[in-house]
């Protein structure tokens, strides 16, 4: 009797063992797609970081050679009145859409700022006694 079942389940082991085999090569395949594919959409998504790092780091370098300009000048000339800083600021803000408003503090106190609309409350600013200011400053 148990030689009968052995030779009943041979023709049925067979199969079996080859479907599960089959199954293991699919999954192994997929998941070697899957990597694959996965391996690619970072390459695209570093390089797509990449462009734009190096955007904003030419954006970050322009905005602080602009900003120098003026701290050249004044340092050059020893002093600039309002107007002058008004216009050169004003020039340098719409050349580069990062900056959104200039501040110029000789001695650690704002004594001109551009745009003044709506920054008015900052001249006479003494940074050094803005508490969350004074270590960078």
């Amino acid at each position: 009797m148990g030689r009968l079942a052995t030779k009943k389940t041979q023709p049925i082991l067979l199969p079996v063992l080859l479907f599960c085999f089959g199954i293991l090569i699919s999954y192994w395949f997929a998941h070697l797609q899957f990597s694959r594919q996965t391996d690619r959409l970072r390459e695209r998504v570093g390089a797509e970081l990449d462009n734009i790092r190096g955007n904003l780091s030419r954006e970050l370098y322009s905005a602080i050679h602009l900003i120098e300009g003026i701290l050249s000048l004044v340092s050059v000339e020893g002093k600039i009145d309002a107007p002058r800083f008004q216009a050169i600021a004003g020039r340098l803000i719409r050349h580069n859409a990062f900056i959104k408003n200039i501040a110029l503090a000789p001695d650690n106190v704002i004594r001109f700022v551009y745009p003044l609309e709506g920054n008015e409350k900052a001249l006479g600013l003494d940074y050094l006694q803005v508490p969350e200011q004074r270590e960078s400053v």
